[in-house]
């Protein structure tokens, strides 16, 4: 379940600068002005919406500081509060050359800000800023090559996500060869003194067949995109290339969540919905949409489901907008499908619990992003957005708690819901906005890491 964590977290902190993988923080801005309180640091930009501060100095000693923006020219009143590196909003306290990572407040980025400060509200004293460049070329993920090869080894463009997360669209592969293996090294091309790479299920067992899997992949230990020169498919026991793709250098990615010192936790969000089925649910908010994770112990052929109610002051499954989620244990593919619970009986037609696109074409709001099956639990993550965007959908709120419902049961012969086994008890609230707080037990498997081979 160590995939868990870092799936979601994609989507909340993703990191190049010339100082090299080993301390890299983003793309480096400057340092914080020394006005008042002992402020410095260093600041970088980490991506669009996040900043990182190296060696963060404050006393504490100020009567009610905050971290602050604006887009104005100078610092001053008018600008917002950026809530602290632990999702606070409170009064700064002290801090001793500490390395924090700070998110900017949904709609903000880097893009319209001017400049970024220690405020002290009260007294509308600036304790120490920096500007914030004009058209600053901050890290985002990039695209490579596609992979393409024997075994049928194929994939759409691969995208450098940060600089240990590597997403592999469409990924497919036969499954024949007896020693296949996720494969880096130095240089433009595979060898034997490349590295495994562990599977998206964190293995380093022989690859199975994969029929246009999208997977996300983690380098092992301190490995970085800045160490290696290529990526492939390799035959470990026959020195085979099935597929590779050259990895170009300097790529001005983010940096991960490990390269932050920041614990995946730290940033994410986690409800238990049932503890007999270990059913949970985890969150990033990002932008314009959320990512949402369900993991579950579920039987083969069952669906996990989780949305929004159809009321907006208490948790009803009639007119609900949910998402039913499962992992085929035979194949191991994964699927999301947004649903519109018009009444509780199966879908017929267009009336029942139907996935959105049998009732209106062209409406369904979800993206999967991934999915698997790890020492029993079904893991399926996706993405979708904010806003309602159209009559089938209800709106996440960001501002205040809503009621949610969830069920879990089988699914039909058409592989949609019939009707559920287990389901939500009264009314269920989650403020989707809130300082990430991770109310789950902590994954056993989150806390090693895969070594090199």
């Amino acid at each position: 379940v160590r995939l868990a964590a870092l799936l979601v977290g994609i989507a909340l902190a993703q990191i190049h600068d010339t100082q090299g993988a080993a301390e890299y923080f983003g793309r480096y801005i400057g340092p914080l002005s020394r006005l008042e309180h002992s402020v410095s640091g260093e600041v970088y930009a980490v991506d669009a919406r996040t900043l990182h501060i190296k060696d963060f100095i404050y006393d504490g000693e100020g009567p009610a500081a905050f971290f602050y923006a604006g887009s104005s020219k100078a610092v001053g009143p008018g600008g917002f509060f950026v809530r602290d590196e632990q999702g606070s909003n409170g009064v700064l306290k002290k801090y001793n050359k500490k390395h924090i990572t700070l998110t900017l407040p949904e709609g903000k980025t880097l893009h319209n800000i001017k400049w970024f400060s220690v405020w002290c509200e009260e007294f509308q004293v600036n304790f120490g800023d920096i500007q914030i460049p004009r058209g600053l070329d901050f890290p985002k993920p990039q695209k490579i090559g596609s992979l393409k090869g024997v075994h049928k080894v194929t994939s759409d463009n691969i995208v450098v996500v940060d600089a240990q997360t590597l997403l592999i669209p469409s990924f497919s592969y036969d499954g024949e060869a007896p020693d296949a293996k996720f494969w880096v090294g130095r240089g433009p091309k595979p060898s034997p003194q490349g590295i495994r790479v562990p599977d998206e299920n964190g293995k380093t067992d022989p690859l199975r067949r994969y029929d246009r899997k999208t997977i996300v992949l983690t380098l092992p230990g301190e490995l970085t995109v800045f160490d290696i020169g290529h990526f492939g498919v390799w035959c470990e026991a026959f020195t085979v290339d099935f597929g590779h793709v050259q990895i170009p250098p300097a790529l001005n990615v983010p940096p991960s969540l490990k390269m932050l010192g920041v614990s995946p936790q730290s940033k994410l969000n986690c409800e238990v919905l049932s503890d007999d089925l270990a059913f949970e649910v985890r969150w990033a908010v990002a932008g314009d949409s959320v990512v949402i994770q369900l993991v579950a112990k579920l039987e083969n052929g069952e669906y996990m489901s989780f949305g929004l109610s159809g009321e907006y002051d208490h948790s009803v499954m009639v007119g609900g907008d949910v998402v039913v989620a499962w992992v085929d244990q035979r194949t191991l593919n994964g699927y999301a499908h947004d649903y519109y619970l018009d009444a509780k009986s199966q879908c017929a037609g267009t009336r029942g619990s139907c996935p959105d696109y049998r009732i209106e074409p062209n409406t369904e709001s979800v993206r999967l992003l991934n999915a698997a099956l790890v020492n029993g639990y079904s893991i399926v993550t996706y993405q979708r957005p904010l806003r309602a965007h159209d009559g089938l959908d209800r709106p996440i709120l960001t501002n205040q708690s809503q009621p949610i419902i969830w069920a879990v049961g089988p699914l039909n012969g058409q592989e949609e819901v019939s009707y559920h086994s287990v389901t939500s008890k009264g009314d269920v609230f989650i403020d989707f906005g809130r300082a990430p707080k991770w109310n789950c037990p902590i994954p056993e498997s989150d806390t090693s890491e895969p070594q090199p081979g």
